[in-house]
């Protein structure tokens, strides 16, 4: 019988942090993120502004997979002795195991069940338990959602052992718990946003005057073959 690590922090905490899986370290001393990568963990978070006594701490999978993390889950195709199940994601699928969907069930239900309003994944299997998608690069720094956990906002980020293969990974850990720390002074939901399809020419020119007035606008152009054809 594998040891499990036990969550860290008050239910009540804003913001939940949901790592992988506890390494050898973490199960002796029973301690989610006490590693090297918490080591790293802790300061980003710090430069960040965020405060670790501050937040909930949770593992995807509560014990040491010891290096047998495709045992549970896995994005590439197994072998086929395989016993994996595959689970489609709104944006690609895993392949896991039944241990797998009973530790998500678990995880699921321990944020369910806290007073958070945000909610940081760290890492791709975080990611995939808690928005069904895949592919971290994709999503980090995103404020997403997701049904099963109504009312929270999912901000994605790196796994900080990343860091040790990748050190400009730091840049975007902080960058994106950065974000983390603004959105606690934000209201919950998604910002409420008016789209004009297809302005008059009156209309655009009175739009770019309005643009002028700020210091800082964000946009996004599309683009084909090095030509514009979509501007948001």
């Amino acid at each position: 019988m594998y040891q499990e690590v036990e969550p860290e922090g008050s239910v009540n905490a804003k913001v939940i942090l949901v790592g992988e899986a506890p390494g050898r370290q973490e199960v002796l001393k029973g301690r989610p993120f006490i590693g090297p990568a918490g080591g790293v963990l802790d300061r980003l978070m710090s430069a960040a502004g965020l405060i670790r006594a501050d937040c909930y701490i949770l593992n995807t999978i509560p014990i040491c997979v010891d290096k047998k993390l495709e045992e549970y889950i896995t994005f590439e195709k197994p072998g086929k002795q395989s016993k994996l199940t595959y689970v489609m994601g709104s944006k690609g699928g895993a392949w896991v195991s039944q241990e797998y969907l009973d530790y998500e069930e678990r995880l699921i239900n321990q944020i369910n069940n806290s007073s958070a309003e945000l909610v940081v994944p760290l890492g791709g299997v975080a990611t995939f338990a808690l928005t069904r998608r895949n592919n971290i690069s994709c999503w980090r720094g995103s404020i997403l959602y997701d049904d099963r956990i109504p009312g929270k906002r999912i901000i994605p980020t790196i796994h900080p052992s990343a860091t040790f293969k990748q050190y400009t990974y730091e840049y975007l850990i902080l960058f994106d718990l950065t974000r983390v720390k603004e959105e606690l002074y934000k209201p919950e939901g998604p910002p409420l946003r008016k789209y004009r399809i297809r302005p008059s020419f009156s209309e655009a020119i009175w739009y770019i005057q309005e643009c002028h007035k700020y210091k800082e606008i964000g946009f996004d152009i599309e683009t084909k073959r090095t030509r514009v054809i979509e501007a948001f």
